[in-house]
């Protein structure tokens, strides 16, 4: 089975899928306003530079401006002075006006008479010359002013760049008085416009310069296109109301900044400098900076992607050890849970069948032919199953010796039953074990959603319960869950919540204990007592161990159990000491889950410290089956607890799973022989029985023997004769309530204050 064709695409994948979206998606964002703000920022700082820079450079404009109006005021001033000295004259000739121009420092002098025609002037050519409509002299002559100084312009007669002056006569005529360009650039040197124009420029990225004047005509620029010129009307109301305004012009690869600022002079606006900026080098450190932050940002991605892609194939690794079987490889019980529950929760008329297959002879293989052997063993188990994982159905390891099927869409238990046989079929075929052959009987326990709506954890108990119910293979190895099987899964439940109450100090439940001695094969003397636990309730009546302790097992509530039963046995055990019976020891049944937990052997010795026991007096029980599931773990606990002087007696021995070869490293004192080996005893000389091996293989390896479930003398003669050490069962006494126990011993046991070590357990 591809586990990851579920879970991972359905939950893991997607959650890391949605993580890098998410987390590119961020850095996207964030690129992009980083991208923004930098803009922003270098536009920002280009705007500030080149405001301040033509706000600064406006002052001198502003000088130039008052040079402009000193040289039309001397200008003015000049034609004055020529009116006044023609009026004195008379009627100049050409000698006298050029002589006046000299005086005064013109270029030219010429007089119109009424009609607009120039009768006399310091240069002869001029004379006769009568301007036309739109020249600015018959503008002049047109107009209602008294004087007027124009524009530098060109000469219409002579040509050349001169700047005019004008003065009406009293006979209707006039005087014009022009100064030369090159007069005038003497005079204004340093103030020129165009030349301060080209000096505000500079080399820099500033492409153009320019002035427009009050009317918003452009009258001076370094760009000689933009001359004559009109602002637009934004830019016109900008600076009408002393704003400064910005804009952007051109393509993409040769864009203008293009920023206009007010010109005062004599505090009052004179017009407006205009600066054409390039914005390749802004652009550039803008595409530069971005290249590095996107760098940055693109480093700093790529290793939150690493770290992502790092987590997703740690978790990938962590999620397959915690979802899958080792050894097999296959999907585990917590992954079956998990899909049952999905399915079960998402469809409502769902119809499904679990099959729970149980390997019924598999421990035997691990603990008599070593666990390397059952390992391979179990990977071929798993093939064999594997060829039924098709059609729907899907295999999962689900314990040490169990594998389920899920049977999705099984529509009758007709074809889950054939599934059952089909697991019959596949183990009819032995395995080959090292030199010999193995084979293995498997039962199946099967439960369904057939009529009902049930949970994962339902389902699972039903299979598990109609396993257990498979009394005798022989006889049957398939089971359906049915209604007899469900009143047991109630009563389970019953005793679970009765267990739980008790433990919580709630309910009417009872736990205690009852003793059964132990007593020597030659004097009939009492050497201890094992304590056996019993538990009631109203609801519930009497309830035996072996129907109670499992149930506490399975559902996590042995080792509370365990503390109070084993807190109860040195109780009496402190009762025992305190009444003069002197070297009787107890012995208490532990459960595999207890000897897992790492705290358990200390939780031992503080319960022994806290009750003031002699550990020495204390016996711990374990059965042989809980050696398989691990068991270097397990007998290094037990090394740990005889460390403490504690005695391990070996429970049930012979009921099918210890390994013979194993018993001398096993840490352990007792041998307790089964009583399946001690009902079979026929006679003291039945040599059928193999009892007496079982007790001489327990001597051989240094270990007590010790025989349960004894009923008759025969059987008592039986194992005197084949040397055992101690014996329990109804022969000797039932189990008893304390108060009983303790008069057995009185009774039995005369009291003395030494101890017979030999004669201990």
């Amino acid at each position: 089975m591809k586990i990851n064709a579920y879970r991972l695409k359905k939950s893991h994948l997607k959650t890391f899928v949605i993580s890098i979206i998410s987390v590119s998606a961020i850095f996207a964002s964030v690129g992009t306003l980083m991208i923004s703000g930098i803009k922003d920022w270098s536009y920002a700082s280009m705007r500030k530079e080149y405001l301040s820079y033509a706000r600064g450079h406006s002052h001198s404009i502003g000088k130039a401006l008052e040079a402009q109006r000193i040289v039309d005021g001397l200008l003015g001033e000049r034609i004055m002075s020529a009116a006044k000295t023609i009026s004195e004259i008379g009627n100049p000739d050409t000698d006298d006006l050029r002589a006046l121009a000299r005086t005064i420092n013109v270029d030219s002098i010429l007089i119109y008479d009424e009609s607009g025609t120039v009768i006399n002037s310091a240069d002869v050519g001029y004379i006769g010359f009568s301007p036309k409509q739109g020249h600015p002299a018959r503008d002049f002559y047109d107009s209602t002013l008294i004087s007027y100084v124009g524009e530098i312009r060109e000469d219409a007669v002579r040509g050349g760049h001169v700047k005019y002056g004008y003065l009406k006569q009293s006979d209707g005529g006039f005087i014009q008085v022009g100064i030369s360009e090159a007069k005038i650039g003497t005079m204004t040197a340093g103030f020129e416009l165009d030349e301060l124009l080209k000096e505000i420029k500079g080399t820099g990225s500033i492409r153009y310069v320019s002035y427009a004047n009050r009317d918003f005509r452009i009258v001076g620029s370094t760009d000689d296109s933009l001359k004559g010129k009109y602002l637009e009307e934004d830019e016109r109301l900008a600076v009408t109301n002393g704003q400064f305004l910005e804009s952007e012009s051109g393509s993409e690869w040769d864009r203008l900044y293009r920023v206009i600022v007010p010109v005062y002079s004599g505090g009052s606006g004179k017009g407006s400098l205009i600066a054409g900026i390039e914005m390749k080098e802004t652009d550039s450190l803008i595409v530069l900076l971005s290249n590095l932050g996107i760098l940055l940002i693109s480093i700093i991605y790529i290793i939150l992607l690493l770290m992502i892609l790092s987590s997703y194939r740690k978790d990938k690794s962590l999620w397959k050890l915690a979802y899958t079987d080792d050894l097999t490889g296959l999907p585990n019980s917590l992954y079956l849970k998990e899909i049952l529950e999905d399915k079960l929760s998402r469809e409502r008329n769902l119809s499904l069948a679990l099959l729970m297959v149980n390997l019924s002879d598999f421990r035997n293989v691990s603990m008599t032919l070593g666990y390397e052997t059952g390992d391979r063993m179990m990977k071929e188990i798993a093939e064999r199953l594997e060829a039924l994982a098709k059609n729907g159905i899907t295999l999962y390891r689900f314990a040490a010796d169990r594998f389920v099927l899920l049977y999705e869409d099984c529509r009758s238990r007709n074809e889950s039953r054939a599934i059952a046989m089909k697991i019959d079929d596949i183990f009819v075929k032995p395995f080959r074990l090292q030199e010999s052959f193995k084979y293995l009987s498997v039962q199946v326990g099967i439960s369904d959603t057939e009529g009902s709506r049930k949970s994962a954890d339902q389902l699972l108990k039903e299979a598990s319960v109609s396993l257990g119910s498979i009394k005798d293979p022989e006889d049957s190895s398939l089971a359906y869950f049915d209604s007899y099987m469900e009143n047991e899964l109630q009563r389970e439940e019953a005793i679970e919540e009765e267990l739980s109450k008790f433990l919580q100090g709630e309910g009417d439940g009872r736990l205690y204990l009852m003793f059964q001695p132990m007593v020597t094969l030659k004097g009939d003397r009492i050497t201890g007592f094992e304590a056996l636990a019993r538990f009631e309730s109203k609801a519930l009546g009497l309830v035996m161990p072996m129907e109670f302790i499992r149930i506490a097992e399975r559902k996590q509530l042995i080792c509370q159990l365990g503390e109070v039963i084993f807190r109860e046995a040195c109780e009496f055990l402190r009762i025992l000491e305190s009444s003069g019976n002197h070297g009787i020891k107890v012995a208490v049944n532990i459960s595999g889950v207890q000897l897992m937990r790492e705290c358990f052997s200390e939780g031992v010795r503080d319960i022994i410290g806290k009750c003031g026991a002699d550990p020495s007096m204390i016996e711990l029980e374990i059965t042989e089956s809980i050696l398989v599931s691990d068991f270097e773990v397990i007998n290094e606990r037990l090394g740990q607890l005889r460390n403490q002087g504690i005695r391990i007696h070996l429970d049930d021995f012979g009921t099918g799973y210890s390994s013979l070869h194993r018993l001398r490293e096993l840490q352990v004192d007792t041998l307790k022989i089964d009583r399946s080996f001690i009902s079979s005893i026929k006679g003291t000389d039945d040599n059928d029985s193999i009892t007496g091996d079982v007790i001489r293989m327990a001597h051989r390896v240094g270990l007590v023997a010790v025989a349960e479930g004894v009923e008759t003398d025969l059987q008592k003669d039986y194992l005197i004769a084949n040397g055992c050490d101690y014996y329990q069962g109804y022969l000797a006494s039932p189990p008893l309530e304390k108060a009983k126990a303790i008069e057995l011993l009185a009774r039995i046991n005369p009291k003395t204050d030494e101890t017979d070590e030999n004669q201990s357990a």
